[in-house]
């Protein structure tokens, strides 16, 4: 069965989206554990990381490339799917 995922319909690093989603449930069982400093810290680590993807990507500079817009289109769409 395909992944349809929010915007494209493929991504470039779905093991790198489903290594975030597993840091999700972390955060969620830390979360619903009461344990909210260590939960908050790592939000924090994870809103960081995916930042950091963003930014090294680039894509605001991509997409002024010629045949750049469908890896452009993947990297913003992984990016939304983290924070989904």
């Amino acid at each position: 069965m395909k992944t349809k995922y929010f915007l494209a319909d493929q991504l470039q690093d779905v093991a790198l989206l489903k290594k975030w989603n597993q840091r999700c449930a972390v955060i969620e069982r830390e979360y619903r554990d009461k344990n909210l400093l260590v939960a908050m810290r790592q939000i924090m680590a994870y809103a960081d990381d995916v930042n950091r993807y963003f930014d090294e990507k680039k894509p605001w500079k991509l997409i002024k490339e010629a045949g750049k817009s469908d890896e452009v289109h993947q990297i913003v769409t992984l990016v939304l799917n983290a924070f989904r």
